[in-house]
This record gives structure tokens, sequence and C-alpha cells, in this order.
């Protein structure tokens, strides 16, 4: 279940909310606009009720447990999704390349109270050095970050954070796969996928056969 929750940019591609030729070091303002707490991307005030009816479908269809995946923004998104499902549903999260602190922040707000409010563990995975700056993660989702041991104060023992120090942010959705780094790329977003899917197992969510 994948939700489309945010409205698209000049059309956006193929469901994603972004045209394939948006350059976000040129229009990084024009996300953050969309983001703010009267744009059409906050998640605290649009995207995550429409998230939250796609959790609702998802539970009338049979669904008992599920668990969330998200990708930069989605990182962010999930966190908020993550205060208000119960744990009996929702039981684990992920955040690759997580937007989290940088959402946060561009709105006023404090990424480790929403970190705070989580009703479940999280597998992140930042990238980059952390003190790099740019786009990034910092220091916030390493083990000794605010973020991460914000999660840890309320599931000790549960969360988990690996940083990929050699790869960008946006490498698992949007890296290049082509050449020699291509390599390099397309082995750490499986290293991330494998890593994710261990840590869902472990926290009782496991993969089904196709129906």
């Amino acid at each position: 279940w994948i939700p489309a929750v945010m409205d698209p940019v000049e059309g956006g591609t193929d469901g994603d909310a972004l045209p394939p030729d948006f350059d976000f070091g040129r229009r990084f303002k024009e996300v953050v606009a969309l983001s703010s707490p009267i744009g059409a991307w906050n998640p605290e005030n649009v995207t995550a009720a429409k998230a939250e009816k796609v959790a609702t479908v998802m539970l009338a269809s049979g669904v008992v447990k599920f668990g969330i995946i998200g990708f930069c923004y989605g990182a962010w998104l999930g966190m908020y999704l993550a205060s208000k499902l119960p744990a009996s549903q929702l039981v684990c999260a992920a955040g690759v390349h997580p937007s989290i602190v940088t959402g946060e922040r561009n709105v006023g707000k404090d990424p480790v109270a929403l970190a705070s409010g989580s009703n479940c563990p999280w597998v992140m995975y930042p990238c980059g050095d952390p003190d790099q700056g740019g786009m990034a993660e910092g220091p916030e989702y390493d083990a000794d970050g605010s973020v991460y041991q914000a999660l840890e104060n309320k599931f000790p023992g549960k969360n988990r954070t690996y940083r990929m120090r050699k790869m960008a942010h946006g490498f698992v959705t949007r890296g290049r796969i082509a050449g020699e780094a291509g390599e390099e790329t397309k082995a750490a977003i499986l290293e991330v996928v494998q890593d994710m899917e261990a840590f869902f197992a472990k926290h009782s969510l496991c993969p089904l056969e196709a129906r």
C-alpha cells in the first residue's frame, strides 16, 4: 500500500509528486513552502490525515498489523502517523535518508518532541557525513543523537540506526545505478532493503505470499 498524499507539482511523474526535471538545488524553497503549516504537503495539517484514510482501508481489507517505510519526506510523514496510530496496528517503521529533522525545523517545530510521540520503534538510515551539512542527514539520527535517543527512551533496545556514509541523500529512490559507481549504489540499496526486512521480521512483520 503506497498512499499518494502529495498534490503533484507540474503534473508530477507517474504518481511521484515532482516532475522528472525538478531541480531541488534551485527550487528547494518551493518544497519548503509546500511543506509549511499552510502548504498542501504539510504532514501535520494535511497529508497525515490522507495517509490515515489509507490505513483505515487496509484494516478493513483484512490487514491486522503493518509497518511504515518512509523515504525522505515520507519518514517525516511517517513519524506523524506513528503518533496517531496505535502500536497494536503500526508495529514498527523505517526512515531511509529521513527528513524528519529538516522538515520539523523548517516549520519551526521540534523533531525531538515529534519523535517522542511515536507509538512504535524505528530503524533509521541517514546518509553521508553527519557534520557535512547540506542534504546529508545530521547527527540527530545516530545512536547518541537526540532523535534516536528520544525513540530509545520510549522503546529501549528496539530501535536501530545505520548510517550509509558513502551514500548521498535520496540514493535508494533516486540514486544513479549506471556505470561503475552505480554498482556501489545498487549494493547499498540492496543492503538497506535487506536490513529493513530483518528489522521488520524482528518486530513480527514478515512477508506473506502474494494472494
